[in-house]
């Protein structure tokens, strides 16, 4: 026989309270159901994708080597060194021997969030996705650095409207290496492909922790979503991110994605794609707020950072990097800052991750990499 709950009191408004109300409206109706067994063994890195479509180029060695170098030479961002680079990228070499490619010249960074991030942005919270990363181009890399804002339910179609309106607006004709996190990554690589001018100014893009194959969440929360009151969603003013039949949470649905997938089975034909995959193997590597989720996808893989399983997180023909030893937040969002602002903050307790470092590590790679022949400059 199941064993009841006791009360829970949510925290106060934000994102934890958010995450708090959800697991308890689905445990209302999941407890006395048994729980699957996950699995306990990893499989090879590698991608899951439609038949026919371009396979990804294998740059994980030298992405670690360029990785492991550049963390050598930063601290943690209290002061400490961090540990060594196989602690944060699987797979990586604890002593770098490869040379160094240079930081590109001539070139801007551009960063998208995720569908959380934007939650956030519009609530009392001072804090981004991709900020600890963007002072680290501008402060010690001399990179000028700009954060986009999407809507936070808005659409692949839409945000990617967004994006290009973003770069029309912008004087000259500044380049672009452009840094996509989680659903933000579909943001970018739909106005990749959509949009010419676009195409035309981002020269190379970079996607972490994006659900190209989508996410098992919005299927498992499908129905129940639906039916939560506006008083558990209001406190982070994103209720219309809920929504399962439109926006975000509807292009994040996995048929959506795997529809996407099979549409386009070959990468951009002049923008280059660069994926990173984040994996927290077991549930104490992941923040305790984002633990419940965890253990959702759990039964689907272990290879998985919470929202997004790793396999899914490559799209056709992309140069995969490697997978990030973190969740879905810690490769990309430095919750870590608002642990003595925001007492919600602290549940986001495994969120120490050498973000800059993984960032221009990939900024560098890609930056070195050619444009294919006939595409613009």
């Amino acid at each position: 026989m199941a064993r009841s709950m006791s009360p829970t009191r949510c925290p106060g408004p934000g994102v934890a309270a958010l995450a708090c109300l959800l697991a308890l409206h689905t445990a209302t109706g999941l407890a006395c159901a048994r729980r699957a067994k996950p699995v306990e063994y990893s499989l090879p890195q590698g991608a899951v994708l439609p038949i026919g479509s371009v396979p990804p180029i294998d740059a994980r060695a030298r992405f670690a080597d360029v990785f492991c170098r550049v963390l050598a030479g930063t601290t943690a961002p209290d002061g400490t060194p961090w540990n060594a680079c196989d602690q944060y990228l699987a797979g990586a070499m604890p002593a770098p021997t490869g040379e160094l490619p240079p930081v590109p010249a001539g070139l801007e960074a551009l960063f998208v969030g995720g569908v959380f991030s934007q939650c956030l942005e519009r609530a009392d919270v001072p804090l981004r996705t991709f900020d600890d990363v963007r002072e680290h181009f501008e402060q010690r890399l001399g990179v000028a650095s700009h954060y986009v804002p999407v809507h936070p339910n808005g659409s692949v179609e839409q945000n990617a409207r967004a994006i290009a309106a973003w770069l029309a607006g912008r004087p000259g004709e500044a380049r672009f290496v452009a840094f996509g996190h989680s659903k933000g990554g579909l943001d970018l690589l739909e106005a990749v492909y959509a949009h010419a001018d676009v195409a035309r100014r981002i020269v190379a893009l970079v996607t972490l922790a994006t659900p190209f194959g989508g996410s098992r969440l919005p299927d498992l929360f499908s129905a129940r979503l639906a039916g939560l009151p506006d008083e558990m969603t209001s406190p982070t003013r994103c209720r219309s991110t809920l929504e399962w039949g439109s926006g975000a949470m509807r292009d994040l649905r996995r048929d959506v994605r795997q529809q996407g997938l099979a549409r386009r089975p070959a990468p951009p034909a002049c923008t280059p794609v660069y994926s990173l995959a984040a994996v927290a193997a077991t549930e104490t590597e992941v923040s305790s707020l984002l633990r419940p989720l965890w253990k959702k996808v759990a039964p689907f893989s272990i290879d998985q950072d919470s929202q997004v399983v790793a396999e899914e997180a490559v799209p056709p023909g992309a140069t995969f990097l490697g997978r990030g030893l973190g969740d879905h937040w810690a490769v990309a969002f430095p919750v870590e800052r608002l642990h003595g602002v925001k007492r919600w903050a602290r549940a986001v307790d495994r969120n120490r991750y050498p973000r800059p470092a993984l960032a221009e590590a990939a900024l560098r790679l890609a930056g070195a990499a050619q444009r294919p022949g006939g595409c613009p400059p």
